[in-house]
């Protein structure tokens, strides 16, 4: 099964897939832990990354998807934080088609308490209140538009419960998508 996780920054994609790949036995393909990868080298790509990521900006696709083409399974896998853009989608579609698109739909309320929340657990960089309202804008610019897209494969999930509910109706859906 090739599954793509999509939802607003503080949605629960990570936690959600982090579950799925479990639960499914899938690899979990993280897609800002690659990007962090190579931050981390150093390299000039690396620092382009980093100043994309550290302004809430999204990275433009033709480097994103050179990090997902070069790691990417050919199957069984959840892949967490791409694509973000049509653009994104369509390079997917050639490269290794999804089965389901799994859509996390939270209130944006829930998104800024959920996002100041793990900023604090996790001290990250990109979760400060004015990068969260630049993050959620993007998004609602550039992302929202792949419900359309991937409308004949997408399963829409409240991603407002607590994270084992939504687990729940995730694997229901997957297993029964009419009910």
């Amino acid at each position: 099964m090739k599954i793509v996780i999509l939802g607003a920054p503080g949605s629960g994609k990570g936690t959600q897939a982090k579950l799925l790949s479990k639960d499914l036995k899938l690899k979990h393909v993280i897609t800002s832990d690659l990007i962090k990868e190579e931050i981390k080298k150093k390299t000039p790509k690396g620092k382009l990354l980093g100043l994309y990521m550290y302004n809430g900006k999204l990275i433009p696709d033709n480097l994103v998807d050179q990090i997902i083409k070069s790691s990417l399974p050919k199957n069984n896998f959840i892949l967490d934080g791409y694509p973000r853009t049509i653009e994104q989608a369509e390079f997917l579609e050639k490269l290794n088609k999804p089965d389901k698109v799994i859509f996390l739909e939270v209130s944006d309320n829930i998104l800024k308490e959920r996002i100041l929340k793990r900023s604090k657990i996790e001290n990250r960089v990109d979760d400060t209140i004015d990068i969260i309202k630049i993050r959620l804008e993007v998004y609602k610019k550039e992302t929202k538009p792949l419900l359309d897209y991937y409308k004949n494969k997408i399963l829409k999930i409240s991603g407002n419960n607590q994270p084992e509910t939504i687990n729940k109706e995730i694997i229901k859906r997957l297993r029964h998508p009419k009910s």
